[in-house]
């Protein structure tokens, strides 16, 4: 007699954490969403200034860091973050204030990781944390209205969001599946790549 049953299988893989650093809570939430569900924002930072204090707290002491500019990350700190992303009104000098705060904590000799024999130290986890900035010379296609005018898409925009986020799956996709060598180096950079 010949079975009906039927095997189901589903991906149970955690899905990768990341960080994201944007100016518009607005454009954060629909990067956030659109994410999902292989890539769950744990942080979202309004700036490279809050980045720079929050970033270093988080990866000394998941267990006890509580963020500060902005809620709208998931706030699941059991796993240390595998990128940082930085959206597109942020700078080189501004992913060095961030370098530079992450230097200085590892150089102090921080642990994450939530203590004991396992305890990881910023510099280690640093080894590992990749840091995406948003190439603002590629631009998304131009829409057409319902009456046929072409209108540029604008930073904040629904359409935006989605470019932004296309660019970054893709960046997050090659990082999870042949590593950081895969991605566009930021020439003269240390250790930053483009998305």
């Amino acid at each position: 007699m010949a079975s009906n049953t039927t095997t189901t299988t589903t991906n149970t893989a955690a899905p990768m954490p990341v960080v994201t650093c944007g100016a518009h809570e607005a454009v954060g939430k629909a990067v956030i969403a659109g994410l999902k569900p292989e890539y769950e924002v744990i942080l979202f930072c309004q700036g490279a200034t809050a980045l720079a204090k929050e970033l270093p707290l988080l990866l000394s002491s998941p267990a006890t860091f509580t963020p500060e500019s902005s809620t709208i990350g998931s706030g699941n700190f059991s796993s240390p973050p595998r990128a940082v992303i930085f959206g597109g009104a942020w700078g080189p000098e501004d992913i060095a204030q961030v370098q530079g705060a992450l230097a200085a904590a590892a150089a102090s000799g921080g642990g994450g990781g939530g203590g004991g024999a396992e305890a990881t130290t910023i510099g280690q986890l640093l080894d590992e944390l990749v840091i995406l900035r948003n190439d603002t010379g590629i631009k998304p296609a131009p829409v057409t209205q319902p009456d046929g005018t072409v209108v540029p898409v604008v930073p904040g925009s629904p359409e935006y969001s989605e470019h932004v986020t296309g660019r970054v799956r893709a960046a997050l996709g090659k990082l999870a599946s042949e590593g950081k060598g895969a991605l566009a180096k930021v020439e003269g950079s240390n250790g930053v790549y483009w998305y």
